[in-house]
């Protein structure tokens, strides 16, 4: 069936523009990973000019600079997500425009504007609940209080072996956000073996909320996708595909998500309600399934 075809060109043109934009607007992130870098490493400086060892005052002030960076991430993000479940539905119903005048009882693609409303609320109270049983903003809050914790670490330990302020400086500035630097060289390799990121986590705290976001962004579209799908009776469910760019997946969670047929609507086929929450970073998208029995094929576009 052609139009089947169709539907995936569609989701994964739309796909495309998403990462686009998404990358343009973390953009605007790493700038505010590095505002904040030069903030903090303006209170090292003037904690080291005051000749004292109480490095209380400075803490405090990292913390309320790092408390500030979350809040305003925070809102940003929420309302990422909120274009992004908006932009989810309106590309979920043009991917399916070919069923237009082709379905049966009446039934259409489209929602009156209330149902539209109602959908799109529903889909983003979700995303800022958290579908994994913790909310965005406390996601966003715990990497920042890991960042502020890595922080502390590193300048009184810069402080114990000697460093120039400059040279803690600079640490900050590569956990923050990685620089333009090889990552190879013997002075990195040694700040990552006394500094590690930890298991699942990146080597700088930008790319960390890098991932968080870009995670967050692709749940948004699959949850405003099944939302769409919860009011159409002519679907029959929602279908996982592995993207091509996705790259081997270690876990082998996507291809079974692909495989798995344990609701019997065929292969990969899930109820709108049981749509899979994936690793991060996941690139596999999902596209919606009509009942061939709603469908009067021949009127199909």
């Amino acid at each position: 069936m052609n139009y089947i075809d169709d539907i995936n060109k569609a989701i994964i043109k739309s796909q495309a523009a998403k990462n686009i934009n998404l990358t343009d607007e973390l953009r605007k992130y790493r700038a505010e990973y590095i505002r904040t870098t030069g903030r903090i490493q303006n209170l090292i400086l003037t904690y080291d000019n005051k000749k004292t060892n109480n490095m209380g005052p400075l803490f405090k002030s990292i913390e309320k600079e790092m408390l500030v960076l979350s809040n305003k991430l925070t809102k940003s993000a929420q309302a990422l997500i909120g274009k992004s479940v908006r932009r989810s539905l309106v590309d979920t119903k043009a991917s399916i425009s070919m069923f237009k005048g082709a379905l049966k009882s009446g039934a259409s693609i489209g929602m009156k504007a209330e149902v539209f409303d109602k959908v799109w609320r529903r889909a983003l109270g979700k995303m800022i609940k958290g579908t994994r049983g913790v909310s965005l903003s406390t996601n966003i809050w715990d990497l920042h209080q890991i960042s502020y914790k890595e922080i502390r670490r590193m300048i009184a330990k810069g402080y114990v072996d000697g460093l120039y302020p400059g040279e803690i400086m600079n640490n900050i500035r590569g956990f923050l956000y990685l620089p333009e630097a090889d990552m190879r060289t013997n002075k990195w390799k040694k700040f990552y073996k006394e500094f590690p990121p930890g298991r699942g986590r990146y080597k700088s705290a930008y790319k960390n909320m890098d991932r968080l976001i870009r995670t967050e962004v692709t749940t948004a579209y699959r949850t405003a996708t099944a939302e769409y799908a919860s009011k159409k009776s002519w679907v029959k469910g929602i279908q996982w595909h592995r993207s091509a760019g996705h790259g081997e997946c270690v876990s082998g969670e996507c291809d079974a998500y692909q495989e798995n047929d344990e609701y019997g609507l065929g292969a990969g086929v899930y109820p709108p309600s049981a749509v899979p929450i994936s690793h991060p970073n996941c690139q596999c998208y999902i596209t919606i399934v009509a009942r061939e029995e709603a469908l009067v094929v021949d009127n199909i576009k």
